[in-house]
Formats: C-alpha cells, sequence, structure tokens
C-alpha cells in the first residue's frame, strides 16, 4: 500500500539508521532548496525515532514551505504529530491532502 503510485514503498525500521546520515548529506548538498530531499529527509528521521523527531519536524515545516502543493510532507508529518500526541495538528495536516 502507498500513495500516488508509490506503493511498497516502505523499507523496514532497521534500514533507516545506515541511510540517516546519507540523506542528510544529500538534503545539505541541495542547498535545502529541494522541497522533496528535505521531505525524504524528514521521513528518514522520523523513522530512527523519537529523539529525531523535533528535527524531522523542522524538515517537514521547511519542505512545505518550499512547496505547499506536495502532499508527502503533510501526510507524513500528520504521522508524526500523531506519534509526538499532538493528534489535533495530525488531523490538521490529513484534512490538506487531495484525494486520488
Amino acid at each position: 500500500m502507498g500513495y500516488r503510485g508509490h506503493e511498497n514503498t516502505v523499507k523496514p525500521d532497521n534500514e533507516y539508521p545506515k541511510k540517516g546520515a546519507a540523506m542528510k548529506r544529500f538534503a545539505i548538498a541541495l542547498n535545502g532548496r529541494i522541497a522533496e530531499a528535505r521531505n525524504n529527509l524528514a521521513y528518514t528521521l522520523r523513522k530512527q525515532g523519537p529523539e529525531n523527531y523535533d528535527e524531522a519536524l523542522k524538515h517537514y515545516n521547511r519542505a512545505i514551505a518550499l512547496k505547499p502543493e506536495l502532499d508527502e510532507p503533510y501526510m507524513y508529518r500528520g504521522v508524526l504529530y500523531v506519534q509526538m500526541s499532538k493528534k489535533s495538528l495530525a488531523l490538521e495536516d490529513h484534512s490538506t491532502l487531495r484525494l486520488c
């Protein structure tokens, strides 16, 4: 299950810590201007655990600021908000998603 043609993109959690540093270098190399890179970095940080939630949130926010029409940062930031026990913010993000 996935979103908009990205089926089967979820990987086991144990793959994320080793990829986190590479994703961060990639996003920084792009000078933080590409929303998709910020979203991917945030996703990787979120999957690494609660100690990375604040940094993940920063990158989701930046991805949204760069490209507000991109659905994925809203969807995954909503998931992050649930994990942070901020359900009202999660519902707000998920209400912005366009249904296929």
